[in-house]
């Protein structure tokens, strides 16, 4: 057995409390929901409407506290099990008016964050079939993992901060960004929320999936030409 999986196979996970477990899930579906539902409204509200009403929100919220399979979650939770911290933690951000995308910014700083969810997605991927010398996803169960979450995020606390030009615009979303993965490794260390796996915690496959979308938007906006303005030579 390699280092790795000796490491590895010493593991004790810290699980979460089946309490918090059985609230966590439908209040997590219950946020991503809405969330959901907000954004979808957002891009198809037609000309003079305000959106959704907010009560509709809420008795979307209600509805998946319903119990058994009279709640959405039952379902979603049988096939998804829970979404990530990561997530939800985004999708508060959603819900409050503040959805980091690339129209935040141009700043090439802030690809930095989630480009490594990408990668860690793919590695996670990569481990599932087992196309790896070794094994990735029980190493999250270890304190390790959430020590390099830890020195990542700091890294790019300073490191964004000290880049980002004084005002840039999109500032906000480099450093937002490395706050809510604070944010989200103090809940984990608390609540051991999802799994106990500390990757669990960082990345799902929604969160995966939409960080594609968000990488292939931040390239349309970094490569698109610039417009010139009217009487002014090009080149």
């Amino acid at each position: 057995m390699d280092w790795l999986g000796q490491q590895a196979s010493s593991f004790t996970p810290v699980l979460p409390d089946a309490l918090v477990l059985r609230w966590a899930m439908p209040l997590f579906w219950a946020m991503m929901l809405a969330f959901l539902g907000l954004y979808g409204a957002r891009r198809i509200k037609p000309p003079g409407k305000t959106g959704v009403p907010a009560w509709v929100l809420a008795a979307g919220a209600l509805w998946c506290f319903l119990p058994g399979p009279w709640a959405p979650t039952y379902w979603l939770g049988l096939a998804f099990q829970l979404p990530s911290l990561m997530t939800m933690a985004l999708c508060l951000c959603g819900l409050a008016g503040h959805e980091p995308g690339p129209a935040d910014g141009r700043s090439k700083v802030a690809i930095g964050l989630p480009l490594a969810g990408l990668m860690l997605g793919w590695v996670l991927l990569l481990d599932t079939f087992g196309l790896l010398p070794f094994a990735v996803y029980r190493l999250g169960f270890g304190s390790a993992a959430l020590a390099v979450a830890a020195l990542l995020a700091m890294g790019f606390w300073v490191g964004l901060g000290a880049w980002a030009k004084p005002g840039e615009a999109g500032r906000a979303l480099p450093l937002r960004l490395p706050g809510l993965l604070w944010l989200v490794l103090a809940l984990y260390v608390l609540t051991r929320l999802p799994t106990g796996n500390v990757f669990d915690a960082l990345i799902d496959p929604w969160l995966w999936a939409w960080l594609h979308v968000w990488l292939v938007r931040w390239l349309a906006l970094i490569f698109k030409p610039v417009a010139t303005p009217p009487g002014a030579t090009p080149g």
